[in-house]
């Protein structure tokens, strides 16, 4: 399924505690390549960027550990938790999606809460080595 971005689309004004929650009426997908994209319920309508941020998606990597991917004979996937025996239409790696960046050096977002000091730390080294100009060990 390909979105079809909406003309004349912004940015709705409403209240939030997070930059990325969604307004009202609006889910967030993954395509089986791993592209997020946007559903607005209220006006049938999809698109790339997230409707308050702007900014686009992407989810990568392996699924979670018990759960398993399930395609339906029309072409519909599903996400199985084979630990709690739950089925989703929602793929759990939504959670974890990452901010596509036009600039390589652009760190943030680049570490969430499972990386390790020693991940920031290097991360941010190897900005700073670009942005001084030092040359890497």
């Amino acid at each position: 399924m390909i979105p079809q971005v909406p003309s004349g689309e912004g940015a709705p004004d409403f209240d939030s505690d997070s930059e990325d929650e969604l307004p009202p009426g609006w889910e967030e997908r993954a395509t089986p390549q791993g592209q997020v994209f946007y559903v607005n319920h209220v006006d049938k309508s999809t698109q790339w960027t997230h409707p308050r941020t702007g900014k686009r998606k992407k989810v990568a990597g392996e699924l979670p550990f018990g759960w398993k991917e399930q395609v339906e004979p029309d072409g519909t996937i599903l996400f199985i938790d084979t630990v709690n025996n739950k089925t989703t239409y929602s793929d759990p790696r939504l959670a974890f999606a990452v901010e596509l960046k036009d600039d390589k050096n652009d760190i943030r977002q680049r570490f969430d809460s499972f990386s390790t000091a020693m991940q920031v730390g290097l991360g941010c080294l190897g900005f700073h080595r670009t942005l001084l100009g030092l040359k890497a060990y």
